[in-house]
């Protein structure tokens, strides 16, 4: 029986759990006997609701009010001069699964809150009492709250979704039809029409300056008519590496484009609260969850998780009305995750939450002087969404990029050779990027404020149990067999194939599996162990048949799950290049304790291919309506496709 499979990945999954925690609690946070009634400020003007509007991937230095040349935002620019623009702000992450928990929450490690029934990216740990969506607060503040999401990581079935009262889709895509924003997704407006006379909270997830760059969706107010129109659009779907000078340009462009749409969907919004009566009592946020690279060094474009440049992590934060009104300009250094506990501060919400930012309210009185040893944290993958992050630490003139990884583990999981503490001179985009040398001592202090005050927060999220999803599949990772999976395809040299398409793959079909040549190659035995929460499960494995040359052959693998000592045979009869025999093959029904899940896989019949594709996992005894349909789970995939996650 296998117990430890692979015990340097389980060191971080779970890693470094001893310390205790350091939470730094918002300040001021008044006591109100009945939150059921509007708001007042300090100012002493009521705040009827809250729109907050995310423009996922939205660079700060590419809207006007950032100072950019072209007119890009002259709606987000009338909310900056009516209302407070924070110059210098920062989310804490370059990305959208580490980044939305972090703001929505006000914590710099919080747990994950995406949708992962249906793709299944990961088992998601509960939330420790402590750590409370915004959305949440405000219900239990009495406040209507609702959420337009265009994100496919952020459905109905997320805990985000569902954390709000009402949720439905923005229209996104390249088939989109209607015109205006209020005739695509009626929906919000429809909404606010039933509840903007009572308190209310609207969270807005856009993703019109997101990638691809669909034509209904990007202005071509600065595009080159005579630009190639088959390069044209390979660039608006994160295709055509490397970039050349005129690529470039029209990646640029196209992104100023997607901004001037996006801008013209918050002018909408702001006439709806205007012919509402609302727009002076209504606080309207705008902010980014990341940034973008726009394919500055020739060959990057879009926003890879693992990188750092200001690029990536510097965004805008506009806040207008009461309480952030005048036309105020901050250059004080601040972060996404400072917004929750300044609206609980403003609003004088009740709630046992605790908070890592805190609230900008002080950095809006006059004469205010930032400490000049402040600094903005943030996190980077080191390995994957869920393992143990680089910490960032930005001050006015360094930022130090912080590993957790030795070079062993570097060399272990195929990470880019990097040092342990990075350092970079103040700003940091990826085309003038340069290194900065500071004192030993000052190396040390950075290392010191990690190791007291950020790895215990993180030891802290990675003591939460698990949640057990009705519905799991898990791709084969981490196999213990040295060198016998590899990316080439080669019928003859004795190893296993990995063949994934797109950025992702997709465990729920056939865009992800192991396959071998068994009639022309002996590829060894694999033992795998995938981690998955205690439960009992009925347990499945996907295969379908391929086309070799002008046959189609078929179909066989073994399978032993540990401890069993039988090995079972699976075939599939071959079907057609244009529809191949698939099928779900059900493994039984087991009880995992360990919170893993041993097997081994070999090829089947000398003739056949060896086609073994994901593990699905029921949980046992899971309500029926808990588990998402075909449909589902095939909208969900659509909606990640449209975005470039997946596709060749």
């Amino acid at each position: 029986m296998l117990t430890a499979v692979f015990p340097p990945f389980a060191r971080h999954a779970g890693v470094f759990l001893a310390a205790a925690m350091f939470i730094y609690a918002v300040h001021g946070v008044a006591q109100e006997a009945d939150r059921a009634s509007e708001g007042a400020t300090a100012e002493g003007k009521s705040v009827s609701g809250v729109v907050w509007i995310l423009l996922d991937a939205c660079r700060a230095d590419h809207l006007s009010c950032y100072g950019y040349g072209r007119p890009t935002s002259p709606n987000i620019d009338a909310l900056a001069e009516r209302g407070t623009l924070f110059e210098r702000n920062y989310a804490q992450a370059p990305n959208t699964l580490l980044s939305v928990p972090t703001y929505m929450t006000g914590r710099y490690e919080p747990v994950s809150y995406q949708d992962a029934r249906h793709q299944n990216i990961w088992f998601l740990l509960t939330p420790p009492e402590h750590e409370v969506l915004v959305s949440s607060i405000f219900s239990e503040n009495g406040y209507a709250t609702a959420m337009f999401s265009a994100s496919p990581w952020y459905t109905q079935y997320s805990r985000l979704g569902k954390s709000f009262d009402t949720f439905a889709w923005l229209a996104h895509g390249e088939n989109v039809t209607g015109g205006s924003f209020e005739k695509r997704s009626p929906e919000l407006f429809e909404w606010l029409n039933t509840h903007a006379h009572e308190p209310f909270f609207v969270y807005i997830h856009s993703l019109d300056t997101h990638e691809p760059r669909f034509h209904n969706n990007t202005h071509d107010t600065w595009l080159d008519p005579s630009f190639p129109k088959d390069r044209d659009a390979e660039l608006r779907k994160w295709k055509g590496a490397p970039y050349s000078s005129d690529d470039r340009v029209h990646i640029r462009d196209l992104y100023d484009g997607a901004i001037s749409y996006a801008d013209e969907t918050v002018g909408e919004i702001v006439a709806k609260l205007k012919a509402l009566g609302v727009l002076e009592s209504t606080l309207i946020i705008i902010t980014s969850d990341h940034g973008e690279i726009l394919g500055q060094d020739g060959k990057t474009l879009g926003h890879p998780g693992t990188q750092s440049y200001d690029d990536l992590l510097q965004v805008p934060l506009i806040i207008s009305g009461p309480g952030f009104s005048g036309g105020r300009r901050v250059a004080a250094k601040t972060q996404n995750v400072d917004i929750v506990p300044s609206l609980v501060d403003l609003l004088s919400l009740k709630t046992d939450a605790r908070f890592d930012g805190t609230s900008l309210l002080p950095k809006l009185a006059p004469g205010y002087v930032a400490d000049p040893d402040d600094y903005v944290f943030a996190r980077t993958q080191a390995l994957m969404v869920e393992t143990e992050r680089n910490r960032i630490l930005i001050y006015d003139d360094v930022k130090f990029d912080i590993s957790p990884l030795n070079k062993e583990e570097m060399r272990l999981f195929k990470v880019s050779p990097r040092k342990h503490v990075e350092i970079y001179a103040m700003p940091d985009f990826i085309r003038r990027r340069h290194e900065f040398k500071v004192s030993r001592a000052r190396v040390a202090q950075a290392e010191k404020i990690v190791q007291d005050r950020f790895v215990p927060l993180w030891e802290e999220r990675e003591k939460q149990p698990k949640e057990v999803p009705p519905l799991s599949y898990i791709e084969h990772r981490n196999s213990i067999v040295p060198d016998a999976i590899v990316d080439t395809d080669d019928p003859s040299d004795n190893k296993w194939q990995h063949r994934r398409r797109g950025l992702l793959g997709d465990p729920l079909h056939e865009d992800d599996y192991l396959i071998s040549y068994s009639w022309s190659e002996e590829a060894p035995g694999l033992v795998f162990g995938v981690f998955i929460p205690n439960g009992i499960y009925a347990v499945s494995v996907f295969s379908k048949t391929l086309e070799y040359g002008d046959t189609v052959r078929g179909t066989s693998f073994r399978f032993l799950v540990t401890p069993e000592s039988e090995w079972r045979l699976f075939e599939l009869e071959p079907g057609t290049a244009e529809d191949p025999n698939t099928k779900w093959f059900d493994l039984g029904t087991y009880t995992v304790t360990n919170g893993q899940f041993a097997y081994w896989i070999d090829q089947g019949n000398e003739d056949d291919f060896a086609v073994i594709g994901s593990l699905k996992f029921v949980q046992v005894g899971s309500d029926a309506e808990a588990i998402p349909s075909v449909a589902e789970l095939e909208a969900e995939r659509e909606r990640l496709e449209a975005l470039g996650y997946f596709g060749n």
